[in-house]
């Protein structure tokens, strides 16, 4: 009866050991988010170790399946003829510690060690403790079964010493054999397990650094309105032990495939993710206020609102400041004026195709009429001012990039018949009854850049019928001026009788600078 009390406590033990390191494994993977240190430099945190000597296969884990179900059946069945206790409680310990391993492999292709000690690198659950502590018992409880074996044989270690000098040689030669058996079995489980703790560990970091890189491909993509082709990680940052490597690879029209490498003490991991090109539509609906919150009027939900940029190019090497000849124009080609007056009721003509530089700046004055034909840029680095009844026709399609304020002032007329834009790194005003744009609105945009301290003030009776984008900024609309066309800003004020009236075409308006990249769903990979 004694003997089966033992035997039922030493199965305990066993099943103890199971129960114990399962409960903690399952803590750990779910409810420690990061490694907790205890005391002496011991941490209790999460690695995973996918190393298994019978492989993943379905015909593997059979066989595993079966060495668990033979190390169960030797824990209740087995009963030493001398009831030694190390025995005993040794194959507890190892056969518990085994079963326990063997099933989470067995279940989930890997197993969780939470035991870390990160100096010296090694990381350890509750099995391999009692798989190592059960191996050094059955050590001592072999020893010991191997002394009443010779002692039932009447080789008695005494008589043995007495009787038959020189016979202690070979016997001590046996039990060393089974001792270096059992240690090198110890130290290979121990040095196989920290080698793949070891490693998987610094395959999960490389893992971590690789999205880390794919994170930050996305902030140059998204953020900073760039594409590069490949990015790498700044060692001053994240260290000499620690690297990305990023490419950025054209994956079809409007897609890219981002592929980072993360490397982490040697060890690398792969990760990547598809993004595609979306052109977002600059103007959904008339008035479009960006501080506005969900349920609040001007709020668009889903909207996307693109950063517009531009940096103004050199003037091309060979060109020479030129002097503007009202009488004679300015012809097709490339031309540089260090500023560009026309006032009191004259005119010219420029014909494209053209590239005009304009290093100070663009004034039309006093009556001043202009009429721009054909295909032309304008790069202007100063401000463009019209002012008192001027006026400006483009019969061609025109593009102007202006690198300080833009002024309509005073009874100034614009008119165009093909698609025009203006990019603007300063203020836009537009007041004192002028007149810009030609129905459809599409036709005439204009972009104030992403620099916040810059507004739009149309005011006191101006008509304009364009699209105003200034999506870091205000945009300020008083004293009945009217807008026919949209307007996107940070902020929208209407005051004293101003009206916006939304021009359907400005729907089809997108694409080009105001796109942005969005993540293919379903994409990531990791190696």
């Amino acid at each position: 009866m004694q003997n089966n009390v033992k035997h039922l406590c030493f199965w305990l033990v066993g099943l103890g050991i199971i129960s114990c390191d399962q409960i903690i494994k399952m803590t750990s993977r779910y409810m420690i988010p990061k490694p907790i240190t205890i005391l002496g430099g011991i941490s209790f945190g999460l690695v995973v170790n996918p190393f298994c000597p019978f492989g993943p296969s379905f015909p593997d884990r059979l066989l595993l399946f079966a060495v668990i179900i033979a190390c169960v059946f030797y824990l209740a069945r087995y009963n030493p003829p001398h009831k030694d206790f190390k025995l005993q409680l040794g194959t507890a310990l190892a056969a518990g510690g085994t079963v326990s391993n063997g099933l989470s492999w067995l279940m989930q292709g890997y197993v969780v060690d939470y035991i870390l000690l990160p100096k010296p690198g090694v990381a350890a659950n509750l099995a391999d403790i009692a798989l190592f502590g059960g191996i050094v018992f059955i050590c001592f409880g072999v020893a010991r079964e191997i002394r009443f074996w010779l002692e039932e044989k009447q080789y008695s270690i005494s008589r043995i010493l007495r009787e038959k000098k020189g016979a202690v040689l070979p016997l001590t030669l046996i039990v060393i054999v089974i001792l270096s058996f059992l240690i090198t079995a110890i130290y290979s489980l121990v040095l196989t397990n920290y080698k793949n703790a070891t490693y998987w560990d610094n395959k999960t970091k490389a893992l971590y650094l690789a999205e880390s890189g794919i994170n930050d491909a996305l902030y140059h993509l998204i953020e900073k309105g760039e594409q590069p082709t490949q990015i790498t990680s700044d060692p001053a940052v994240i260290g000499n032990d620690a690297s990305y490597s990023v490419q950025l690879i054209p994956a079809g029209s409007g897609k890219l495939k981002i592929t980072s490498t993360g490397t982490y003490r040697g060890v690398k991991n792969t990760a990547s993710l598809m993004v595609y090109y979306v052109g977002g539509t600059l103007f959904p609906q008339a008035i479009v206020d960006l501080s506005a919150l969900p349920g609040e009027e001007g709020y668009f939900e889903g909207y996307q609102y693109p950063a517009i940029t531009f940096n103004l190019p050199p003037v091309p090497p060979g060109l020479h400041p030129e002097t503007l000849n009202p009488s004679q124009g300015v012809g097709p080609g490339d031309h540089w004026f260090t500023s560009f007056e026309l006032n009191n009721n004259k005119s010219t003509t420029i014909t494209g195709p053209a590239n005009i530089y304009v290093t100070g700046d663009f004034q039309l004055d006093n009556n001043a009429s202009l009429k721009v034909n054909g295909q032309v840029t304008f790069y202007i680095s100063g401000d463009l001012q019209l002012e008192n009844n001027s006026s400006l026709n483009l019969s061609g399609t025109t593009t102007w990039y202006i690198g300080n304020d833009a002024s309509f002032q005073n009874g100034v007329t614009l008119t165009q018949t093909q698609p025009a834009a203006f990019y603007i790194k300063g203020d836009l005003d537009a007041g004192n009854n002028c007149r810009l744009g030609t129905m459809p609105a599409a036709n005439l945009i204009f972009y104030l850049t992403i620099d916040k301290s810059h507004d739009v003030d149309v005011n006191n009776n101006a008509a304009i019928k364009a699209g105003l984008f200034n999506a870091t900024g205000q945009v300020n609309i008083d004293n009945n001026a009217t807008i026919n066309g949209g307007v996107v800003g940070q902020q929208v004020s209407l005051k004293n009788h101003a009206t916006v009236n939304y021009d359907e075409s400005l729907k089809n308006v997108g694409g080009g600078s105001n796109g942005t990249w969005k993540i293919q769903v379903g994409s990531w990979a990791g190696e």
